[in-house]
């Protein structure tokens, strides 16, 4: 790599990684006719963002500069993977795998409908689980400028490869590991919003969407569970900070199986990928040695 592509850029690697699944994605719905259908609004908002990045990045201080890159560098991966997830399972052609979770669920203890029932019988549990569910979003955009601001330029590098990693890990094994989930096999389509989307990427026909139908569409594993363990390890050198996410996605662990529509194995899934991911991400950044347990991240110089 140049020096001068390394002075333009703070995270070249990981830009590297974006383009490259870009072009993944474009050859691939080329091949199968997918079709993502771009408004000129949308691509007006798409100039607008981008726009607005460089000139922070270009104009401001490197505070500044190196937040709104990582902020940017952030947005396109999720749209890249979430684009690479559609492909995915568009492109799964083996049997669904639903009985065989749902039996891993039953071999371990595991009554997902005896569960669900329970929470929506108290509807107070059910706010606050959906609340709870629903937060991860907000909590991955608080942890990406959280360590912007801190100029934690390590962590940042170390957080965004770890997502990366585990969530086209996550997409692979949907694709090798169709399944619908819970929500499917007991008949709620109404609380899996996401199920006709699932159901129209398995036909394999008219693969047509756009920007606004867009939804989660990966099973298993959890992704859900990968991103409540991410964040608060990436969050690990924050001191209050580090707790009180931690508490939080504890107890947001407990909301996956009945709000995401997934099997207890999902989330067991999505420990693994967590680990596998986590030795991936410091292998790539500290080779060998960065698998021991307190690995010490060295600040990349300018």
């Amino acid at each position: 790599m140049s020096a001068s592509l390394r002075q333009a850029s703070e995270f070249a690697v990981e830009w590297s990684a974006v383009v490259a699944v870009f072009l993944l994605d474009f050859v691939w719905a080329r091949a199968i006719d997918f079709h993502l259908l771009l408004s000129w609004q949308n691509w007006a908002v798409i100039a607008g963002f981008l726009g607005v990045c460089f000139i922070l990045r270009a104009l401001f201080s490197p505070r500044v500069g190196v937040l709104a890159e990582y902020l940017c560098l952030s947005i396109c991966g999720s749209a890249a993977m979430v684009i690479f997830s559609y492909l995915c399972l568009a492109s799964a052609y083996g049997p669904l795998v639903d009985q065989s979770l749902l039996q891993a669920d039953q071999a371990l203890g595991f009554d997902w409908l005896s569960l669900h029932d329970w929470v929506m019988a108290h509807p107070g549990l059910a706010l606050a689980g959906g609340i709870l569910y629903g937060s991860q979003v907000l909590q991955g955009f608080y942890c990406t400028v959280l360590l912007g601001v801190m100029q934690q330029r390590p962590q940042m590098q170390e957080l965004w490869r770890l997502t990366f990693i585990a969530s086209t890990l996550c997409c692979v094994l949907a694709m090798l590991f169709p399944a619908l989930g819970p929500f499917k096999l007991y008949n709620l389509p109404s609380e899996g919003t996401f199920l006709p989307v699932m159901e129209h990427l398995l036909s394999h026909r008219d693969l047509v969407f756009t920007p606004a139908s867009l939804a989660g569409v990966v099973c298993f594993p959890s992704l859900h569970t990968v991103m409540a363990l991410a964040v608060p390890y990436g969050l690990r050198r924050t001191g209050p900070i580090f707790y009180i996410f931690a508490g939080l996605n504890v107890l947001m662990l407990l909301t996956i199986p009945v709000f995401g529509g997934h099997y207890l194995v999902d989330m067991v899934a999505g420990v693994g990928v967590m680990l596998v991911s986590l030795a991936l991400t410091r292998l790539s950044l500290a080779g060998p040695a960065g698998l021991r347990l307190n690995p010490v991240l060295v600040e990349k110089t300018a």
